[in-house]
């Protein structure tokens, strides 16, 4: 497991104006002025570990143009949602585009309007990318200290894909971020000349990446490798001890379920080109492809979920001319937040022909000194955003 070497910006990608889905009024309904609150995303940095093979980055995240807020506010021991509000992240843009960043941008801020109390604000970038849970609308009770019973709702889970390459799965084809803060309102009687301090979020990626790449290294006697088609991939990834994460929940934290995710099945898929690490070339899931979905969700508190990688199946070209491929191997992988896992391929000279298409065994990449090959490092932590256009 590597992790990714980067420092994040977000704070730039809140500026400009909002979309009142529940709108701030001056007066509430109660007849209590609201107080204007200022809030700053600030940057984020991550630990510097990782020397990948090949440095051709230009692209370093893609984000959509809208930020969607969850405003909960607090009533005794409960937390209810008040408020859900969009930012545009270019204000000079729609709220369809996608922001496609290689450098950092200036901190940004905007406002709110809201009633005294004690709140909390939990902003998501990428949401575009996942299931929003609609049902958190204002009054919704997410959370309650006194009562150890209730569970927090989600706020955002993977998409369940209709997609005929991958029907059924669960997919995620963005990293999401998240920004959680705790602040009060006072009363404007209350307001120092001042006003209320800017409370500050800081968004943190909650993913990891999982890379699958198809090494072109033909076999020995009978001179198998992976065609230039596209291919699909898909497996079960296992977890035993810990359940996998399904998503955020509508207090900013994790979501699981409960009966918790212990088996996930996945699928996702390449395109037809080979990039070169080194002296050789793999296939990789990247941007264009059919199936775009190298992130799974998961907890920036927890040191990993180990997890095997089994019942693997990669399929080519259809037809008598193309190949399948599939392995008796299974692979054990960590998923860590903010780190990227994988599994390199390369085939063997072992297959069944007992029907039209060739079923060609493939087992786990080793370099020129036999040494496993690492998805991680063979290329940079940003390459797939950048694949498309080398």
């Amino acid at each position: 497991m590597k992790r990714i070497s980067i420092l994040l910006v977000w704070a730039a990608f809140l500026a400009g104006g909002c979309s009142d889905e529940t709108p701030f009024g001056r007066i509430s309904p109660d007849g209590e002025p609201r107080v204007e609150v200022g809030f700053r995303l600030e940057a984020v940095d991550t630990d510097a570990s990782i020397e990948p093979m090949t440095r051709a980055t230009s692209y370093k995240e893609w984000f959509g143009n809208s930020c969607r807020l969850l405003i909960l506010k607090k009533a005794d021991t409960r937390w209810i949602v008040d408020a859900t509000q969009n930012v545009l992240l270019d204000a000079a843009s729609g709220p369809w585009l996608e922001l496609k960043l290689s450098g950092d941008l200036p901190p940004c801020t905007f406002g709110l309007e809201l009633r005294p109390g004690d709140y909390r604000i939990v902003a998501v970038l990428n949401f575009q990318s996942g299931d929003w849970n609609t049902e958190l609308v204002p009054g919704t009770v997410v959370a309650d200290v006194a009562d150890a019973s209730m569970r927090t709702p989600p706020l955002i889970t993977y998409l369940i894909s209709t997609h005929w390459m991958n029907t059924g799965y669960r997919q995620l084809s963005r990293e999401v971020f998240v920004a959680v803060a705790d602040f009060t309102v006072p009363k404007s009687g209350d307001l120092h000349s001042s006003g209320v301090p800017a409370v500050t979020l800081r968004a943190e990626r909650r993913v990891a990446k999982f890379r699958v790449l198809l090494k072109d290294k033909r076999s020995p006697v009978n001179d198998f490798s992976f065609q230039k088609t596209a291919h699909t991939f898909r497996a079960r990834f296992i977890s035993k001890a810990t359940p996998f994460a399904e998503g955020i929940d509508a207090l900013g934290g994790m979501y699981y379920g409960d009966s918790g995710v212990y088996e996930l099945p996945w699928c996702m898929s390449t395109i037809g080109e080979f990039y070169a690490s080194g002296t050789d070339v793999y296939q990789m899931c990247q941007t264009n492809s059919t199936v775009f979905s190298p992130f799974l969700f998961a907890d920036p508190r927890s040191a990993g979920v180990p997890f095997e990688i089994t019942d693997i199946r990669i399929s080519g070209a259809s037809g008598s001319g193309g190949f399948s491929y599939k392995t008796g191997e299974s692979f054990t992988r960590t998923l860590v937040c903010n780190g990227i896992c994988g599994v390199v391929f390369e085939t063997t000279d072992v297959y069944d022909d007992s029907s039209s298409q060739l079923l060609v065994d493939v087992v786990g990449a080793v370099d020129s000194k036999g040494d496993p090959e690492d998805a991680a490092a063979l290329f940079d932590p940003f390459y797939e955003w950048n694949a498309a256009s080398y």
